[in-house]
C-alpha cells in the first residue's frame, strides 16, 4: 500500500480479517461475532463477586461512618446535657449559698442591733442619772469628780439618744 492508494477503511477491515476469533466455551466458531459473544465478554471480563464485594465494603464503610458520626453527635449532646445539669446545679447552689450568707448577715445585723439597743439603753439611764444628779447636785465635790468622763458620755449621749430632749446649752459646753 502506498500512500496514493491508502485507504483508512480498507486497512481497518484488513486489520479485523487478520486478528484471531476468540472462542468461548460452549461457543462454536462462527465467521461473525455475535450478541451472545458480547455478552459473554461483557460477563467475562466483569466479575460480579468484585463488583459485589466493593459494593459491600463501601455500604459497610459508609455505614460505620455514619455510625460514627451518630455517635459522635450522641456524645455531644450528652455532654452539652450533662454541662446544662451541672450548671443549674451550680446555679441552684448558689442562690443557696446566697440565700445562707444573707440569713446570716440578717441574724448577725439582728444580734448587733439587739446588743447595740441594750447598751444604748444601759448607757441611756446612766447618763440620764448622771444628768440628773449633776443638775440637781448641791455637793460641788460630785461635780468636780465627775464632770470630765460625764461631760464626755453626756455628748455621746446627746448626739445617739433619741430620748435626749436637754439643751447643751443649759450645761454650757
Amino acid at each position: 500500500m502506498t500512500e496514493r492508494n491508502y485507504d483508512p477503511k480498507k486497512h481497518i477491515e484488513y486489520l479485523m480479517s487478520k486478528r484471531p476469533e476468540i472462542l468461548l466455551p460452549g461457543l462454536e466458531k462462527t465467521g461473525s461475532i455475535d450478541e451472545k459473544l458480547k455478552e459473554n465478554r461483557q460477563k467475562q471480563s466483569f466479575d460480579y463477586s468484585n463488583y459485589i464485594r466493593n459494593k459491600r465494603q463501601q455500604f459497610e464503610l459508609k455505614k460505620e461512618e455514619e455510625q460514627r458520626i451518630k455517635s459522635l453527635e450522641e456524645s455531644k449532646e450528652t455532654k452539652t446535657k450533662s454541662e446544662l445539669k451541672r450548671q443549674k446545679m451550680n446555679e441552684k447552689t448558689a442562690k443557696k449559698r446566697e440565700a445562707r450568707q444573707k440569713r446570716k448577715r440578717n441574724q448577725q445585723a439582728k444580734k448587733l442591733v439587739k446588743n447595740d439597743n441594750a447598751s444604748l439603753e444601759a448607757n441611756a439611764s446612766i447618763y440620764k442619772q448622771l444628768y440628773i444628779l449633776v443638775i440637781h447636785s448641791t455637793c460641788p465635790f460630785i461635780i468636780l469628780i465627775c464632770i470630765p468622763a460625764f461631760l464626755e458620755s453626756l455628748h455621746f449621749w446627746y448626739t445617739f439618744s433619741p430620748i435626749a430632749s436637754i439643751s447643751m446649752t443649759k450645761l454650757k459646753l
